[in-house]
């Protein structure tokens, strides 16, 4: 603690003379200390004074705390003025990607941890342990024990780092907005003091927690989402680093091996350094895209991880259905994606002005917004409510006017970005414009369909080999589910063979599958006899023991069967579908 700015106003030097030369005024202010003093002569008094140990101690504690001011002073004025001369700085903004990297390095490093001024951030579920030896989880202690996040204040962080001096601060600073008003903006500013002022010591630092960040996710598959710089006046938008994904293996995407295998080299030819030279030398963009198609549940979105995964390149999603987009903002997303990535697009056909053949009502020629085509009651049909009232700014912001032409340009017009590889997704591809799908925004249409026989035998395999569910659990956890079975990886084979010849071909979408093994996910015999039955109404079997639950009075199943007619084609699903 400096103590000397708290001193500041008995230890000013100026006012030790002033009191020493009109002192005599000062004690007339007190007329009974000044009957006393009068009789006695001034020098006389003085000499008494300095003359003893207390005296001879005031004037020492008094020079002393003088000298320390007259220190304290030049070296905050030394310490000013070479923090201004000799120091480098980096701002960095709140909405850059290394601005949190920053912020989560400061928050992780043990250095920083005897900070007297601390932020309490949000609390980290990740953070609580389960135990092994435990044989279910504990949601409300897991919840209870989750400790809170400590970041210390910026304005405490001074560390070295590799012999420099860094301190930090933020910074909240103004700038042009939206018609000359002005909005805040939060900076990071990081200073380095340094004697020839080289940037050197303040780019290491930065590649040093790069690196950290780097090794702290290494094995995950980081995934992106766009987010809004929210402002009085605009909302611009900007990539987030929303969460990241253990990497999933390609080996657990089924899908045919052929097609699976042709990806695979295609990213591996792009991502080369001849494929990039090739394309330099070619005058070609370097740029690669796939459209995903196949019915819901074929593993579309999962092959795109797990390319990601096998290639370690981040993915950044972009939901085009989203409220609030435009052109505008669709291309800055795109410009700002880095060179190796993966850009995924799902479910493209779900955007329905991302065909040419809808047009204004009015004939005018103009392509439709989203707001535009949405499904809108008769017009002698009133609703039972009227809407609340919305202000312009709220409606421009909450609508979605995102075009054909303008994710068109995006994707590979003449300021489009190069390097990245496009991913986009759907259930119907003949809902699509083909301009959207030719070669060059598409180069490969991937085709996806329900589960072959073989497939559907892969997935047992891989449902009941490996790890297996009561692997982790302890011997009296194992003794209460006598249904639990015993096998070896050659029974599996084996059981693969009768599961993938008895089941329909290319009915049953893999994730119908996946659940299904899940709910044998110990009783892989019981899965091959319970097959037939299941292929009946794959949906509504999953849940018999609705019927035998005490807290339920009523067949969730069949009452959702009663509300549809009893068509098994009915719109309406039932509540345990999984697909």
């Amino acid at each position: 603690m400096d103590v000397f700015p708290s001193l500041g106003g008995i230890s000013t030097v100026a006012i030790w003379p002033v009191l020493m030369m009109n002192w005599r005024r000062i004690v007339a202010y007190f007329p009974a200390v000044e009957r006393v003093v009068d009789r006695f002569d001034s020098e006389k008094l003085l000499h008494a004074l300095l003359g003893t140990r207390t005296g001879l101690s005031m004037l020492g504690v008094l020079s002393s705390v003088a000298a320390a001011h007259f220190v304290h002073l030049a070296w905050n004025a030394t310490w000013r003025l070479a923090m201004v001369t000799l120091h480098t700085r980096c701002s960095l903004s709140e909405h850059s990607n290394i601005h949190d990297q920053v912020l989560s390095w400061v928050t992780k490093n043990p250095k920083f941890r005897s900070a007297t001024k601390v932020k309490i951030m949000d609390q980290n579920e990740s953070k609580v342990e389960v135990s092994d030896t435990e044989d279910s989880i504990d949601i409300e202690r897991m919840m209870n024990e989750i400790p809170p996040t400590f970041r210390p204040e910026i304005g405490q962080v001074r560390f070295w780092h590799k012999g420099a001096y860094f301190w930090m601060y933020e910074r909240r600073d103004k700038k042009l907005e939206y018609h000359g008003k002005e909005a805040p903006d939060n900076w990071l500013d990081i200073y380095c003091f340094s004697w020839n002022r080289s940037t050197k010591p303040l780019k290491d630092l930065l590649v040093t927690i790069l690196k950290e960040d780097a090794a702290q996710n290494c094995g995950k598959t980081l995934i992106w989402c766009p987010e809004r710089q929210m402002t009085p006046y605009s909302s611009m938008p900007y990539w987030l680093r929303t969460r990241s994904r253990l990497r999933r293996p390609l080996s657990t995407v089924i899908l045919n091996e052929q097609q699976k295998d042709t990806v695979v080299d295609d990213i591996t030819s792009f991502l080369s350094r001849s494929g990039v030279m090739w394309h330099k030398e070619k005058g070609l963009p370097l740029r690669l895209g796939y459209l995903f198609s196949g019915p819901p549940g074929t593993g579309k979105s999962s092959l795109a991880f797990a390319l990601a995964s096998n290639f370690g390149l981040p993915v950044y999603m972009i939901n085009l259905s989203s409220p609030g987009f435009s052109d505008s903002d669709i291309e800055s997303l795109f410009s700002s994606v880095p060179r190796h990535c993966i850009v995924l697009l799902e479910d493209v056909d779900a955007t329905q002005p991302l065909s040419r053949n809808l047009t204004d009502a009015k004939g005018t020629g103009e392509p439709m917004t989203a707001s535009a085509v949405l499904p809108s009651p008769d017009e002698d049909d009133e609703p039972p409510f009227p809407p609340p009232p919305r202000s312009k700014r709220s409606s421009a912001r909450r609508g979605n006017s995102v075009t054909l032409s303008g994710l068109l340009n995006a994707i590979d017009g003449v300021a489009a970005s190069e390097g990245r590889i496009l991913i986009m997704t759907t259930n119907h591809i003949e809902n699509l414009d083909e301009a959207l799908i030719r070669t060059g925004r598409a180069d490969r249409i991937v085709t996806f369909t329900n589960a072959t026989k073989h497939q559907a035998g892969e997935m047992f395999i891989n449902a009941y080999t490996g790890t297996r569910w009561g692997q982790h659990m302890s011997r009296e956890a194992v003794l209460r589910h006598p249904e639990m079975e015993e096998w070896t990886d050659g029974d599996i084979e084996l059981l693969a063979r009768e599961f993938s010849a008895k089941i329909r071909d290319e009915e049953f979408s893999p994730a119908l599958l996946q659940q299904y093994f899940k709910d044998f996910r110990a009783e892989p015999r019981r899965a091959v006899r319970e097959l037939d039955a299941w292929m009946e109404d794959p949906r509504g079997y999953r849940k018999p023991s609705l019927r035998h639950n005490p807290d339920g009075s009523v067949d969730e199943v069949k009452e959702v069967e009663e509300k549809s007619g009893g068509d098994k084609d009915s719109p309406v699903d039932h509540p345990t579908g999984s697909e």
